[in-house]
């Protein structure tokens, strides 16, 4: 289950989305940081925010001048993803979304963000530990070293 939470409405919506619906992916859910129960919820239970950065700027939901907080969520243990929303009606791509996510959060906060993204796919558990060999192979990453 995937529930759009936490981008118009409040925190309650991203617990709502968790304790109603069973939601195990956030579509956005940036505004999750109103309420640490809500973040530490999201962290203790591995469920995966779908951050959309240029989305959120220009929706609101993060206030211009403010940072987005997807380095904090990630901070405090919460399965940070990255999306690019409506990439046609907002003006970007996926891939300036990760460029922007990088500027912020640096290379080795990415990698962790592209396997978060495999991790909380409902792809087969066979094909997510390919893709997640691939990711690793292509990084760099040694897979003890993880």
């Amino acid at each position: 289950m995937v529930a759009h939470a936490g981008e118009a409405a409040g925190a309650e919506s991203v617990r709502d989305a968790i304790e109603v619906l069973g939601a195990e992916r956030i579509g956005h859910g940036v505004r999750a940081r109103e309420d640490d129960r809500v973040v530490a919820t999201l962290a203790e239970r591995g469920i995966a925010l779908e951050l959309c950065p240029t989305s959120n700027r220009l929706t609101g939901a993060v206030p211009a001048g403010h940072a987005h907080p997807i380095a904090d969520f990630d901070a405090r243990g919460v399965r940070c993803t990255i999306d690019a929303d409506d990439p046609a009606l907002f003006s970007t791509t996926l891939q300036r979304e990760y460029e922007l996510v990088g500027e912020q959060c640096g290379e080795a906060a990415l990698v962790r963000f592209v396997r978060n993204a495999v991790e909380a796919s409902f792809a087969p558990v066979e094909r997510r530990a390919a893709l997640t060999r691939e990711i690793d192979a292509v990084c760099g990453v040694d897979a003890g070293n993880r």
